[in-house]
């Protein structure tokens, strides 16, 4: 019997032993979390400040946003009636050129020559092939194309056509570069 009840007072004192532990861990657990409550609210308290000064900036970046946009708006408005202005004393200048035509047709066409055509076109690609020449040879091959992009256009520029109209001319040369 003796046995019995020094088995049972162990168990108790066991069971005492890990009851208390249990409590002890669920007591540092809540102060933990506590704390841990503790300082994120004031981290919130701290962080609230930087974002009402940025929801304050927000809204004086969105005024001068619709500011600037009224702006632009005015001005494409200007720039539009200005246009249709211009429009409408373009279609007349039109119709008189018409008018004109119309009444020179009486008179024979002048054929245009081909020659100095070809004479233009040799021009523009001697000139576009020394700017091409210029051209460093140690330049990667996306350098090459930008250079000869802004090589084309600078051609373009100055002979008074278009980028589409001297790519055509390459094409008619046969030049690929």
């Amino acid at each position: 019997m003796k046995k019995l009840l020094l088995g049972i007072v162990l168990i108790v004192v066991l069971v005492a032993i890990s009851w208390v532990k249990v409590s002890r861990d669920r007591e540092r657990e809540a102060a933990s979390r506590l704390e841990g409550l503790k300082v994120g609210a004031a981290k919130i308290e701290q962080q609230q400040g930087k974002i009402d000064s940025l929801a304050s900036l927000v809204g004086k970046q969105d005024s001068s946003i619709v500011e600037s946009l009224a702006v632009r708006d005015s001005l494409l408005d200007s720039v539009t009636d200005s246009l249709s202005g211009v429009i409408e004393s373009q279609g007349e200048r039109i119709e008189q050129l018409k008018q004109e035509k119309y009444e020179r047709s009486a008179s024979p066409p002048v054929p245009e020559k081909s020659a100095p055509k070809k004479a233009a076109h040799k021009d523009i690609l001697a000139f576009y092939k020394q700017e091409i020449e210029k051209l460093p040879p140690d330049l990667s091959d996306y350098e090459r194309r930008v250079a000869s992009e802004e090589i084309r256009e600078e051609t373009a520029k100055r002979f008074s056509i278009t980028v589409k109209r001297l790519d055509e001319i390459r094409e008619m040369y046969e030049l690929d570069y």
